[in-house]
């Protein structure tokens, strides 16, 4: 079963009662040719024998097996179900062993629309020794040091019933097959064992294995014993580091866990937030699998037993599938994330800048071309140039990146030279300004077949491309500056607005020279997004998987650690918030948010930005800095904030709903009260997404990540 397939085999159904009414659940939407059958193979009637509507299942023959009211919750269990609550003290939900829970279950095959299904494969996957091991074909030891389900217990494979492997054997497999790898696999997990185990068992488990790679995966055993996520964070950082003392060299994949069943009374809420704490841990060699959100939104669609092979702990084959689906996509992205780095080296050498004769341009600015360049063919791109009028000594200096339908925008430049930047707004559209006509733009045919938003090379050289082009031009741009006797290497940043946005975050990525960044309403993601979507630009799985994997920024962002504005709206009609989120989340360094509900998508508006000048203004000409990220953390209580200053106005912003449109979903907001720098806000009661926004007297406004309501417990 890969989710988001168009067909679905042998996906587990289990029914039970509830209000009368007999039900189970397929998991993805707009189900057709259902067929559904028993264990034993007999198939069942729509229409005489269940009902469909949508995704549930109404169970209309009681001759096959249900569950009846109150059972699962381990309520008035007839003792001819084998119970076992009382051997191992489970209250609050019913604990049956996978014989049993096997005979409850029917199997459906069906076709399906393509699912809208979390991608437990980490933005952030950066496994490089294991990427050289695989291509190179040299033998990978793959280690799985985790609990129970490690050892997949309750599965076909663990009870020796035909038709499955384990979970992750299988996951091997298809990685030896898209490689030509081979794969050596080595489970030393104990069953019923969490991280305090583990910690004092690492060293003799791993000492001479030479283990290449390492999937750590506790947390079920933990969290029973009431582990916070700081504990069990601390815990599995200490158990890398003993197991890389035995290897040096060892990567690790940490795996989020599979959830418990909620309605057991023992289940420590803190289980549902070890995904957080493991993404502390992220960097280069080290990257978590987000099981924890697969099988959140699972239980969004299905009952707790329909995916469990126990009802409280352990997944059924269904269950493991998701495991091997997701290891299997793992494999399969690390290829993409390792070999898709574009080289910009080139660029790092300062370009000629041949002058234009432009009359009538400001004492203090000149227009004129960056000469470089690409693939071998000189290029000429137009670009505006300004030093602050009577400035003294080395001065912070600015690139400029418009967005689609811009150009090198003179009064752009004159903005930033006013606050004392020496300032380069480089036209990304191939038209330049000439003395015949200084107003409008013309076509400048020295920048070659160049344009915004031209995808033509899509499928073909990387390096053809007009992001590849423009990129090269924003980073010759800041070689240039740095070429300058009076620009401040220290203090160089970059601006991008919509396209040009994109761009940027390139750029910072390819590009660590930059002190500091703003990218206006854009994001990463883009094929993802509504310019993916629904423009056509991408119409196919190969135009999309060429643009993943050689021209989002998503590739490169890992490597930008710098502090980096974004400034959008909510309800911006090109970049959703939810990819701006993942967006956010790639870079190593500092990330403010001025991101409101609504705010006008353009050029023009933002040549005198508050936010943007601010932002630079803080980090370049010292003093104490105004715009500091907004500290929100979520609570039992509600949104805790913390504010920099006394803010003049605050809200929280939130959606009852996260279907549909990303871009025009109904946002609402609250006023929020304050006082002595510091609010707790409630979260009303359907609320799935909150942020909060800060408003200062002078026109400044900050705010927090989207955080989502169901990822913590209340």
């Amino acid at each position: 079963m890969v989710p988001g397939s168009k067909h679905i085999e042998n996906e587990i159904l289990v029914f039970s009662e509830s209000g009368g009414r007999i039900t189970a659940h397929l998991t993805f939407d707009s189900p057709e040719n259902v067929k559904i059958v028993t264990r034993e193979g007999t198939e069942l009637a729509a229409g005489r024998d269940y009902r469909l509507v949508g995704r549930e299942i109404e169970l209309c023959d009681r001759s096959v097996f249900y569950f009846q009211e109150g059972w699962l919750q381990n309520r008035n269990v007839p003792p001819e179900i084998p119970s076992e609550n009382q051997t191992y003290g489970i209250e609050g939900c019913l604990l049956v062993g996978p014989e049993f829970m096997r005979q409850a279950q029917l199997l459906a095959s069906y076709d399906c629309a393509p699912a809208d299904f979390p991608d437990a494969v980490s933005d952030r996957l950066r496994l490089p020794a294991t990427y050289r091991k695989l291509t190179e074909k040299k033998r990978l030891k793959l280690a799985l040091f985790g609990d129970s389900i490690s050892n997949a217990a309750n599965s076909s494979w663990e009870m020796g019933w035909t038709g499955e492997e384990h979970w992750c054997v299988a996951a091997a497999w298809r990685c030896e097959e898209q490689y030509g790898a081979r794969i050596e696999f080595y489970n030393c997990s104990r069953s019923g064992y969490g991280t305090v185990w583990a910690l004092d068992a690492a060293e003799e488990k791993f000492a001479g294995q030479n283990v290449n790679l390492a999937i750590i995966a506790f947390g079920m055993n933990d969290a029973p014993d009431g582990m916070t996520v700081e504990t069990f964070t601390e815990n599995i950082s200490k158990i890398m580091e003993k197991i890389r003392a035995c290897d040096g060299e060892t990567e690790f994949i940490l795996i989020a866990p599979f959830l418990p069943n909620p309605d057991c009374v023992y289940v420590n809420k803190e289980q549902k937030n070890y995904l957080f704490g493991l993404k502390t841990l992220e960097r280069e060699g080290v990257t978590v699998l987000d099981m924890t959100s697969v099988f959140r939104w699972l239980l969004e669609r299905k009952s707790y037993c329909e995916i469990s092979g126990n009802n409280l702990n352990h997944p059924n084959d269904f269950g493991y599938s998701f495991f091997t689906d997701a290891l299997s996509r793992l494999f399969a992205r690390l290829k993409t994330k390792t070999e898709n780095r574009l080289d910009w080296s080139e660029y790092f050498e300062a370009p000629d800048f041949e002058r234009a004769d432009l009359p009538r341009l400001p004492a203090n600015i000149v227009g004129g071309y960056l000469r470089t360049r690409v693939n071998g063919t000189e290029k000429k791109t137009f670009a505006y140039f300004g030093r602050p009028a009577g400035a003294k000594g080395r001065c912070p200096a600015v690139v400029l990146a418009h967005g689609a339908g811009g150009n090198a925008f003179l009064e752009w430049v004159e903005s930033w030279t006013r606050r004392g930047y020496l300032a380069m707004a480089v036209d990304l559209n191939g038209t330049h300004f000439t003395a015949a006509d200084p107003i409008h733009p013309q076509k400048n045919s020295a920048a070659g077949d160049i344009c915004v938003g031209s995808f033509d090379s899509l499928g073909k050289d990387p390096y053809a491309s007009w992001t590849y082009y423009g990129v090269a031009q924003l980073i010759s741009a800041h070689s240039y500056l740095l070429s300058l006797p009076d620009t401040d290497p220290e203090r160089t940043g970059i601006v991008g607005i919509s396209w040009g946005g994109v761009l940027s975050l390139m750029a910072i990525g390819a590009d660590r020279r930059f002190s500091a960044a703003a990218i206006i309403y854009s994001a990463g993601f883009i094929t993802d997004d509504l310019l993916g979507q629904e423009t056509g630009l991408f119409d196919t799985p190969e135009k999309k998987d060429f643009y993943d994997t050689w021209l989002d920024p998503q590739n490169y962002l890992d490597s930008a650690d710098l502090p980096v504005l974004f400034h959008a709206g909510l309800l911006d009609g090109a970049f959703s918030p939810f990819n701006r989120r993942r967006t956010c989340r790639l870079l190593a360094g500092e990330v403010s948010l001025a991101v409101k509900k609504e705010l006008y998508h353009d050029n023009v508006s933002n040549f005198e930005n508050k936010n943007v000048f601010a932002f630079f203004d803080d980090r370049f000409f010292g003093g104490e800095q105004r715009r500091k990220p907004l500290e929100a953390e979520l609570t039992d209580a509600g949104l805790r904030l913390g504010f920099a200053d006394v803010p003049t106005a605050a809200e929280l912003i939130y959606t009852e709903t996260v279907e549909g449109d990303l871009h025009k979903l109904p946002w609402k907001s609250l006023p929020i009260r304050f006082s002595d720098g510091k609010a707790t806000v409630p979260i009303p009661e359907r609320a799935k997404v909150v942020t909060a926004v800060v408003y200062y007297g002078d026109g400044l406004y900050t705010s927090c990540d989207l955080i989502d309501v169901d990822k913590i417990w209340r």
